[in-house]
């Protein structure tokens, strides 16, 4: 399939036209996030009949706002390629191939990559120094990266290769760093639009907080038992609509208050596995308002 040149993002808070999701036929909890091993140890049921239907109406979800969803199939020694935002990132100029750290998801990222080039996305290229996830990666602005770095599943060799690809085309990159424990940037810290962001004000530094704040950035503070529960785990569609989990009431109304709209999906089969809708979404396009 010839490629386009409309698989581009130059802002996460762009209107989001075309998502990857990953299948979850072969989706199982792993006790490799703090909080997955929390739910296995407190006795929580994984239920793959729920997680499949929760799933199905994820996808129904982003259809009914006209955001066209890529699936990508399931493969048995894969299980975690539901959580589809990891492996990879869409630039401004193509699809990046990205460094996992659990060498059990390695393989997912050429698994991805080979699926989105049969959609005729252009791909360019993949990072094969250090590591670094997408979980991490946020295009906060068409001229600012935001990445996390906490020595974990991203590393400083990892950030400096992004870097080297961002930094040429005239974008700033800000690198924050933080404990291995909270996995992600996503975990404590998702935009919400061009003015607002949640952030976990239990764990986040100052330093942070005032750099958010610096862009002009509102902050809608989040808890630390709500950032268990992925509260600060959410994806903006853009023109002021994001989707986050239904069990995150408090921060639901709390965005509501902003003027978005919030489409709530339940998906607890997967955050208590570790993964919130951020970590469920790979955006492959958007356009401007």
């Amino acid at each position: 399939m010839q490629t386009s040149q409309k698989w581009i993002i130059r802002c996460d808070t762009d209107v989001l036209t075309d998502v990857m999701l990953g299948s979850p036929e072969d989706y199982y909890w792993l006790a490799t996030s703090s909080v997955a091993k929390d739910s296995i140890k407190k006795g929580f049921i994984f239920d793959i009949d729920e997680t499949k239907r929760q799933h199905e109406s994820l996808q129904k979800l982003f259809e009914n706002e006209n955001v066209k969803v890529h699936l990508v199939p399931p493969r048995k020694d894969l299980p975690d390629i539901v959580f589809t935002r990891d492996t990879t990132t869409m630039t401004p100029w193509g699809l990046l191939g990205l460094k996992m750290r659990e060498p059990s998801r390695q393989p997912e990222v050429s698994y991805v990559l080979e699926f989105a080039k049969t959609l005729g996305v252009n791909i360019l290229g993949r990072i094969n120094k250090g590591n670094i996830e997408g979980g991490d990666i946020c295009i906060a602005r068409d001229d600012l990266l935001i990445v996390g770095c906490s020595g974990g599943r991203t590393s400083k060799e990892g950030v400096n290769e992004l870097s080297r690809i961002f930094n040429p085309k005239g974008f700033e990159i800000y690198t924050y760093e933080f404990e291995s424990f909270f996995l992600h940037l996503d975990t404590i810290f998702s935009l919400v639009s061009n003015n607002c962001a949640l952030v976990c004000v239990d764990v986040i530094e100052e330093i942070f907080i005032n750099f958010i704040q610096s862009i002009g950035l509102k902050i809608i503070p989040v808890s630390y038992k709500e950032m268990r529960k992925l509260g600060a785990n959410i994806l903006s569609l853009g023109n002021n609509k994001v989707i986050s989990a239904t069990h995150n009431k408090r921060i639901n109304q709390a965005i509501r208050n902003e003027g978005i709209k919030v489409i709530e999906a339940d998906i607890t089969q997967f955050t208590l596995g570790g993964g919130g809708i951020h970590c469920l979404t790979m955006p492959l396009a958007r356009t401007l308002a």
